[in-house]
């Protein structure tokens, strides 16, 4: 990267995004502009940079953006991070197919994975709070094992979904890679506490 691009990074994935759809959000919040305009003027800024392969400026307009949104518009940051986070996990997974064999109940299951992919979304978030009460209420039944694994996995589920909140109208996108971590970690903690229960 640095012999390419100059500059010591693996990604610049993560400064772009947070420039085009959280800063672009802010932006639009604070200046009562339309956020898809916002949004498109950022984006093409950013192309025009990349196009000449000028990282540097574009490194150093991320990070003046970002720290301009901190210091200036702190509350509104954080406004539109919580609205990011909370609208991907409640949105369904978005998707098109082709019903190029003309299946007769195409529509119908298209429709229910989507239903799926929703109630998905919403479980992932109620299996995580319910983690963090279940923890709390019945630390003392757990094994010590079943407990350290599920801090782990709350701490990787948490980092998501917080991650989650620099872009928008994701869906599921982020979400969905952790659900089966945390349908696991439910069935380790309410197993421990049931055969703590049983053994006393």
């Amino acid at each position: 990267m640095n012999k390419d691009f100059g500059s010591y990074t693996l990604s610049y994935n993560g400064e772009k995004t947070m420039y085009t759809y959280l800063g672009a959000y802010v932006s639009s919040l604070k200046n009562g502009i339309d956020l898809r305009k916002e949004r498109g003027d950022r984006a093409i800024k950013i192309y025009n940079f990349l196009r000449i392969n000028h990282f540097n400026q574009f490194d150093s307009l991320c990070s003046a953006d970002l720290h301009d949104q901190l210091k200036n518009n702190t509350r509104l940051f954080f406004r539109a991070l919580r609205i990011d986070i909370v609208s991907n996990m409640l949105m369904p997974g978005d998707f098109e197919i082709a019903n190029k064999k003309n299946w007769p109940m195409f529509d119908s299951i298209k429709n229910g994975c989507l239903f799926i992919s929703a109630w998905q979304n919403v479980l992932f978030t109620i299996f995580i709070i319910s983690s963090i009460i279940f923890i709390v209420a019945f630390r003392s039944f757990m094994d010590q094992t079943v407990f350290i694994f599920t801090c782990i996995s709350w701490v990787i589920a948490s980092f998501v979904i917080v991650i989650s909140g620099v872009s928008y109208w994701q869906n599921n996108r982020f979400t969905v890679i952790c659900t089966p971590m945390v349908l696991i970690n439910m069935a380790l903690l309410i197993g421990s506490v049931r055969n703590k229960v049983i053994a006393k």
